[in-house]
């Protein structure tokens, strides 16, 4: 019975450290340059040593600070590197974008979701790819997109006049990429229901003499898991699903506070609302 209960002890002990060591690594066994290394984000470049080949690894929030080590890591090795690891809850429109835009611009790129992609990079880093690799068990989900956070709301709800204009100006940007992309638009309105969006914050700030300018959607749940069948109707390319070379991506898909809105995609998306389709309208002219 005492070895039992000490067997127990330890299986537990072993299931935690396991946990905490999973939770914040994209990949080991390779040697990293780490050019960005904070205590919730890593930006690394990933050489592997058998074949010489190297990837960026991108885990945590898209933010300006991460995008730009991501852009300088890329630019260094002149863009050879096509390859990314990803790992992200989100970030800011605005960083999320100027990423997208690059890889985009550059072409060629496969990037790969270990564990989840949620927000800004499955709204916008995973279309700018050529090619989506999605790990076995990751959680791929979008959320309220400002186009139609700004197709379902009245201008009295954004913080000024100025924040309206800022608002559209980024909806009209992004409308623009999702379109030479294209992405289902539709599928952005689906995301917004979803996700029950309550308000928009915008922060604007000088650093360094260079106007910054964020935008953060609060809402009531998390957003919109997209299943398989649904990948390729958002627009996402040349998908792959691959089995995880360890239980990470399983655990942290079971993890309590990953929980999203549940509805019918067919329904959403087959019968946008007439304010959604008036705003498009409105940015494509």
């Amino acid at each position: 019975m005492r070895r039992l209960n000490a067997l127990r002890k330890l299986t537990k002990a072993i299931r935690l450290i396991f946990l905490i060591c999973t939770a914040g690594s994209i990949c080991a066994c390779a040697s990293v340059n780490r050019v960005s290394d904070r205590s919730n984000v890593k930006v690394t470049l990933v050489e592997m040593p058998n074949n010489g080949d190297s990837y960026l690894a991108f885990e945590g929030k898209i933010d300006d600070t991460n995008v730009d080590a991501a852009l300088a890591i890329l630019a260094s090795e002149g863009y050879a590197s096509k390859k990314i690891m990803i790992a992200s809850g989100g970030g800011n429109y605005p960083s999320a974008l100027r990423l997208a835009e690059k890889i985009e611009e550059i072409g060629g790129f496969t990037i790969q979701v270990k564990g989840v992609c949620l927000a800004v990079c499955a709204n916008l880093l995973l279309p700018a790819a050529d090619s989506v690799i999605i790990e076995r068990g990751s959680l791929v989900a979008l959320n309220a997109d400002p186009i139609a956070w700004l197709a379902h709301s009245r201008a009295d709800r954004t913080s000024s006049s100025v924040a309206s204009h800022e608002l559209r100006e980024l909806a009209s940007n992004l409308h623009s990429f999702y379109v030479r992309r294209n992405i289902n638009l539709r599928m952005l309105e689906c995301a917004w229901i979803a996700t029950d969006p309550t308000s928009i914050t915008i922060q604007d700030e000088m650093i360094d003499d260079t106007r910054h300018i964020s935008f953060k959607v609060e809402s009531r749940s998390s957003g919109w898991r997209l299943a398989e069948s649904e990948l390729s109707s958002f627009g996402l390319r040349n998908i792959s699903f691959v089995a995880p070379r360890s239980s990470t991506t399983q655990m942290m898909a079971r993890l309590p506070h990953l929980t999203f809105g549940d509805m019918s995609m067919d329904k959403c998306y087959n019968t946008p609302s007439h304010e959604f389709l008036s705003f498009i309208q409105s940015l494509s002219n």
